[in-house]
């Protein structure tokens, strides 16, 4: 029993000092965006969040902090996504079917949209000055396909976010939803 009880108090000091408070890893002048929640068909209940996540990161021969700009559905609401992408920007004229072809799917899970990570192994292991927006092109801004569950029906849509690469903030600026079969991005 003494055993038992000098490894409960081990493992309480161990979790206790592994869990203070790291703002220490984090640079104070980073400045990490707030987080957002979005009501799209205005009923009072969040459809997604927008939020920041940071964490370590290990590789072979180095290791550092990241952060990531997230987007995150609510309830049973989805987010539009292709098979073995993370984040997946659609086009305007662009055409978002209830039905998806086999390399598109509707995702229930956060999905990154812009990240930046530090590299603690080179000499100033300050954080980059801009953020990484999950795309191979830059635009001024970006569509996602999403659908919203409502009152057990489907209403299938887009955002337009934008994104900054200075600060990392999502904004989403403008929106359509439809209980039609499909919608064409047209703004």
């Amino acid at each position: 029993m003494k055993i038992y009880s000098l490894f409960i108090i081990s493992l309480s000091i161990i979790i206790c000092s592994c869990n203070k408070d790291n703002d220490d890893t984090l640079d104070s002048n980073l400045l990490i965006p707030q987080k957002a929640n979005v009501d799209l068909n205005n009923d009072s209940i969040d459809d997604f969040i927008v939020h920041f996540v940071w964490g370590p990161w290990e590789g072979v021969n180095n290791s550092g902090y990241y952060l990531t700009g997230d987007i995150e559905p609510q309830n049973d609401n989805l987010l539009l996504s292709k098979q073995n992408k993370n984040a997946f920007f659609i086009q305007q004229n662009d055409t978002i079917k209830v039905e998806l072809s086999d390399s598109l799917s509707w995702k229930n899970t956060s999905i990154h949209f812009v990240t930046m990570s530090n590299d603690l192994l080179k000499e100033n292991y300050s954080w980059p000055t801009e953020w990484i927006i999950q795309n191979h092109n830059s635009f001024e801004s970006y569509f996602i396909g999403i659908k919203l569950i409502e009152n057990n029906s489907s209403l299938i849509g887009w955002m337009k976010i934008e994104i900054s690469s200075s600060t990392g903030e999502i904004k989403i600026s403008d929106k359509q939803i439809t209980s039609d079969e499909y919608i064409v991005i047209n703004k």
